[in-house]
């Protein structure tokens, strides 16, 4: 494939990337019954329509097309043979129902697979012709997503999150109970910048001396596979009786920490997509 091939390539995840598709999300408030206590519980979604979606694209890519997966359609016959009848754009499997979307733009397919889901986000597991429907044109997005457009709504802002409210009630005091003397030490709620800029004592290895980190930056090891990162917050749980663990317990709940893994997860998505436009050419 030439070098202009990929420079068009780059240049449609560069245009859809610019584009601002917070004025255009829409907001749902999901409802569900807990199985556990019974209870209603519930959650908000921002989410980008697909017509909006597709609209965006093609004011800019007016020739852009997508595509919905047909799959064939077998029937058993009177002779107990199977026999193909037509196809079917969505196919069961032994785990659920799935959908697949191109989109085609510049001659470049981004495709994408989904499952009808329920007010929990959770497979249907004998979806309707109409949740079939919906999750088609859900997917249509998400593949548009990979070319560039809201491709953030899938890096984690599309979850429901309540850090806000709990960053905004300064000196709370949690009483985890001292396993060794059974006293109950009070320590301060960290704020957002505290709990941003917290450092601690890390020792990656053993054999490696200790050195002053931020336990944001140990975070963003441990999220993009750091074993060594990892198992140090496991070990920084049963520390629940001094500052630093209780620093570390506040941080995986803060509104720090989600960011952080929206941002890990927004790169790793961008290298993937570099990752398949490379395999293309």
């Amino acid at each position: 494939m030439t070098e202009k091939t990929e420079d068009k390539k780059q240049s449609v995840y560069e245009r859809l990337s610019k584009i601002n598709v917070k004025p255009y999300l829409k907001e749902i408030k999901k409802t569900y019954k807990d199985k556990r206590t019974g209870q209603m519980k519930s959650f908000k979604l921002d989410y980008l329509s697909w017509a909006q979606a597709w609209g965006l694209v093609k004011a800019i890519y007016p020739d852009a097309d997508y595509k919905i997966r047909e799959y064939p359609n077998w029937v058993r016959t009177s002779d107990g043979t199977f026999q193909q009848a037509g196809t079917l754009d969505y196919r069961i499997t032994s785990v659920g129902c799935e959908v697949e979307v191109t989109a085609i733009i510049e001659g470049v397919n981004y495709t994408q697979k989904l499952y009808p889901m329920n007010a929990k986000n959770e497979p249907i597991p004998n979806p309707s012709i109409k949740d079939i429907n919906k999750a088609q044109m859900r997917c249509l997005v998400k593949a548009l997503a990979l070319a560039g457009l809201g491709l953030e709504v899938y890096a984690g802002e599309d979850l429901p999150s309540n850090e806000d409210e709990t960053a905004k009630k300064p000196e709370k005091k949690v009483t985890p109970i001292n396993r060794n003397t059974g006293a109950k030490p009070n320590f301060k709620v960290l704020t957002y910048e505290q709990l941003k800029n917290y450092t601690v004592s890390y020792q990656e290895e053993k054999d490696k001396d200790p050195m002053k980190l931020k336990v944001s930056a140990i975070d963003r090891l441990a999220i993009q596979g750091n074993m060594s990162a990892r198992k140090w917050f496991e070990e920084m749980k049963t520390n629940l009786d001094t500052q630093d663990g209780q620093a570390v317990a506040q941080f995986r709940k803060s509104r720090v920490a989600a960011e952080i893994r929206k941002d890990v997860e927004k790169e790793q998505a961008v290298k993937k997509i570099a990752e398949q436009q490379k395999q293309e050419a």
